[in-house]
C-alpha cells in the first residue's frame, strides 16, 4: 500500500455524540473529521437504538448498530456479558463494511470479539488505542472492588492486536507495568476540536477556580477539596466550582460528591459549589469565566478538558502523574504539583490566584499556542495516519515471510537438530492442545447460550408471577375498598336500628304510663258515675288509642 493510498478506516467506540461519554468520545469526533478532511473513508461504529446510518460532520459515516445487550450490573459476570455483545456486534458491522484499518478503545475490550473470531491475515488490520485501560483505573479508584476478569479481557485484546497506539509515554509505562509482554506501541497524541481556536481568547475577569471532569477518586476530587480550604482562604474572593457528573465511590457509597463534600473546610464551604454534568457550551463559559483551571488526577493518559481549557487561553494546574506532565509546560503555561498531595495542590493554585491577571494571561496565551502547535487535529490525524501506515506495513511484511519448516532449519543450524525438533514438538502440541481449547470454548458458548435462555425463561415466568401478582393486588384493594363501603354502609344501618329501638322503647313506655293512668281513673267515683251514663267504654278506647267518638 503506498503512502499516498486512500485508507478505509473504521474507528469503534461506545462513545460518541450525543452520547460523548468522556474523553474517547470527543477523541473519536475529533479524530475522524480530521482523518476525511485528509481524504480517507472514514467509518464510526457506535451503538444504537437500532440500526442506521447517517452522514456526520465532515462527511464522516456513521453506523449505529442495535444491540440486544442488557444494561450491566456492577458484578463481572454481568458486566463481561455486556461487554462481550458489543463486542461481537461491532465486530459483525466492522467485517460487513470492509475496512483497510479498524481502531478501538482499550476501555471495554471492544476489539476482542473481532480478534477471537479472526483467521491470521483475514480482515482489516486492528488496533487498539490506549485511552486508560481498566487496570490502571483500578489502581487508582482504590475503594472500589477489582473486577480482574475485565482487566484480562482488556490485556487480551491489547496483544492480541496488530498495532498499539497510545498519546502518552506515561501511559504507555503504566501499561507495559500491567502487561510486560506488550510489544512496540506506537505514538500519536490527542487533538482538539479547531472550532475552540475560534473562540476569542478573553481575561476571565474574576479569581474563581474551576475544575472539570467526573467526580471520581482518580480524578483528585478527593484532594483537591481537601486543598480548598488553604488557596482559598489565601484568596477571599475565589469560589471552587467543580463541574461533572457523580460516580460511586466505593461498595457501600453510592455518591463520590458526599465522600468529598464532607473533606470541605466548614470555614469555606459557602464558597465551593458542585454543578453536575452540564452541556458542552455551558461547561465552556464556565471555564472562559476562571481564573485558573485546576486537574488534579492521580493519574490522567491526557484530559480533553486540560486541553480544551488551555485552548480557550486558562491557566492550569495539573499533576506529574500522567500525561498532563508533557502537556502543561511548568511556570510557563500553568503548574505541576505532585500527584495525591493536598498541601502542594493547595500551594500551586495559591500561586496562580496571587500571581495577578497580567501574569494568568500570559499563561492562558502560551498555553492557547502549545495546543494549536502541538495538540491540533490536524496534527493528530497525521500522527494516527503514520501510525496506521507503519501497522499496516508490518502487518503486509510479517504475512509475506514464509512459515520455517523443520527441514529448512535443520539445513541451516543441524547443530541444534535436539532443540529445533523439541520446539517443533511443543509447537505441535500446543497447536493440537489450542484446537482442544477452541472445541471447550464453543461447547462453553453453547453452554452459555442454553443457561442465558433458560435465565430468560425465568425472567418471562418472573415476569409473569409479578403481573399475576399485581393483578391480584388490584383485585385485592377493589375488594378492601368495596368491603370498607359495606362496612360503612353497615353502621349507618345499625346506627338506624338503634335510633328506631329507642323510639319503640320510648312508645312503650308512652302506652304503659296511658294504661296505668286509665287504671288509676277507673277506680274513682267519677268513673263509676260515667259507666253508669254509658261513657266510660269510648273513654277508655281513645285512651289506649283505639279511637272513640
Amino acid at each position: 500500500m503506498s503512502p499516498s493510498e486512500r485508507l478505509h478506516i473504521a474507528l469503534v467506540s461506545t462513545e460518541y455524540p450525543p452520547a460523548y461519554g468522556g474523553g474517547i468520545g470527543t477523541f473519536v469526533s475529533v479524530v475522524t473529521r480530521a482523518l476525511a478532511a485528509r481524504g480517507h473513508r472514514v467509518t464510526v461504529v457506535t451503538p444504537g437504538e437500532t440500526d442506521a446510518e447517517e452522514t456526520g460532520e465532515g462527511g464522516v459515516r456513521v453506523v449505529r448498530a442495535a444491540c440486544l445487550a442488557r444494561p450491566a450490573p456492577t458484578d463481572s459476570a454481568h458486566t463481561l456479558e455486556s461487554w462481550w455483545a458489543w463486542s461481537e456486534r461491532a465486530a459483525q458491522v466492522v467485517r460487513e463494511i470492509g475496512a483497510d484499518v479498524a481502531e478501538f478503545p482499550d476501555y471495554r475490550a471492544e476489539a476482542a470479539a473481532l480478534l477471537a473470531r479472526r483467521t491470521a491475515g483475514e480482515g482489516p488490520a486492528v488496533v487498539v488505542r490506549l485511552h486508560t485501560p481498566l487496570g490502571v483505573l483500578a489502581a487508582c479508584n482504590a475503594a472500589r472492588a477489582r473486577h480482574r476478569a475485565l482487566e484480562a479481557l482488556e490485556a487480551e485484546a491489547i496483544l492480541a492486536a496488530d498495532g498499539v497506539i497510545s498519546s502518552s509515554t506515561a501511559l504507555t509505562q503504566r501499561v507495559r507495568e500491567m502487561v510486560p509482554e506488550l510489544g512496540m506501541v506506537e505514538f500519536a497524541r490527542y487533538g482538539v476540536d479547531p472550532a475552540l481556536f475560534d473562540v476569542p481568547s478573553r481575561e476571565s475577569g474574576g479569581a474563581d477556580v474551576v475544575y472539570v471532569g467526573r467526580l471520581e477518586e482518580r480524578k483528585g476530587v478527593a484532594v483537591l477539596t481537601r486543598a480548598a480550604g488553604e488557596f482559598l482562604a489565601r484568596s477571599p474572593s475565589s469560589v471552587l466550582h467543580l463541574v461533572g457528573g457523580d460516580t460511586p465511590w466505593g461498595p457501600g457509597e453510592p455518591s463520590t460528591r458526599r465522600v468529598v463534600e464532607g473533606l470541605i473546610d466548614p470555614a469555606v464551604r459557602a464558597r465551593v459549589r458542585f454543578h453536575g454534568a452540564l452541556p458542552p457550551e455551558q461547561v465552556r463559559a464556565v471555564v472562559q469565566a476562571a481564573a485558573v483551571c485546576v486537574f488534579p488526577s492521580l493519574f490522567e493518559a491526557g484530559p480533553y478538558t486540560c486541553l480544551e481549557a488551555m485552548a480557550l487561553g486558562r491557566a492550569v494546574v495539573g499533576t506529574d502523574s500522567g500525561g498532563m506532565a508533557e502537556m502543561i509546560e511548568d511556570g510557563v503555561t500553568g503548574r505541576l504539583c505532585r500527584a495525591g498531595d493536598a498541601a502542594d495542590l493547595a500551594r500551586a493554585v495559591g500561586e496562580l490566584l496571587e500571581a495577578g491577571p497580567e501574569r494568568l494571561a500570559q499563561m492562558g496565551a502560551a498555553g492557547r499556542e502549545r495546543v494549536r502547535e502541538r495538540y491540533s487535529a490536524a496534527a493528530a490525524a497525521e500522527e494516527t495516519e503514520a501510525a496506521y501506515r507503519r501497522i499496516l506495513a508490518g502487518r503486509a511484511a510479517a504475512a509475506a515471510r514464509p512459515e520455517p519448516t523443520l527441514a529448512a532449519l535443520l539445513a541451516a543450524r543441524p547443530e541444534n537438530e535436539a532443540a529445533l525438533r523439541a520446539v517443533f514438538a511443543e509447537r505441535d502440541r500446543l497447536a493440537a492442545g489450542w484446537e482442544e481449547q477452541s472445541r471447550r470454548i464453543a461447547e462453553l458458548d453453547a453452554h452459555v447460550t442454553r443457561i442465558w435462555a433458560e435465565l430468560q425463561a425465568v425472567a418471562d415466568e418472573r415476569t409473569r408471577w409479578y403481573e399475576e401478582a399485581q393483578r391480584l393486588a388490584r383485585a385485592w384493594e377493589a375488594l378492601s375498598a368495596e368491603l370498607r363501603e359495606t362496612s360503612l354502609r353497615a353502621a349507618s344501618l345499625n346506627e338506624k336500628l338503634l335510633a328506631t329501638q329507642a323510639d319503640r322503647a320510648a312508645l312503650i313506655d308512652r302506652v304503659s304510663r296511658l294504661e296505668r293512668a286509665v287504671s288509676e281513673a277507673e277506680k274513682r267515683p267519677v268513673f263509676k258515675i260515667l259507666a253508669r251514663a254509658g261513657l266510660v267504654r269510648p273513654i277508655a278506647a281513645a285512651a289506649r288509642g283505639g279511637g272513640g267518638a
